[in-house]
């Protein structure tokens, strides 16, 4: 049981010298911190062995709002810049808006 704990307390050693030694590089070759990286909606994803099969699955953000005869705005969840302005009467009845947007 010794030897079977010790073993794992090396390899989570290794996991964590390993990973501090990733992140020094990265912080040497100038590349983006990780807060950069989700403001950009950037994954970065480090694998210690090369799979032969990679999958990147992604799913499309769309706001939508149920609007009237009121009108409304729809913001965009993924640019906050960005909304979707309709005015009073432009809809005789609810209508289902989505606003989707690519950065």
């Amino acid at each position: 049981m010794q030897s079977l704990n010790s073993e794992i307390e090396g390899e989570a050693i290794l996991i964590f010298l390993t990973r501090f030694a990733l992140l020094a590089r990265y912080r040497r070759a100038g590349l983006a911190s990780a807060e950069d990286l989700y403001r950009r909606r950037v994954t970065r994803i480090l694998v210690e062995e090369f799979p032969t099969y990679f999958a990147i699955v992604t799913q499309v953000r769309r706001d939508s709002e149920l609007l009237g005869e009121v009108g409304g705005v729809i913001n965009s969840m993924v640019e906050p810049r960005v909304e979707a302005v309709v005015p009073r009467g432009a809809f005789r009845k609810n209508v289902r808006l989505s606003l989707q947007v690519t950065v």
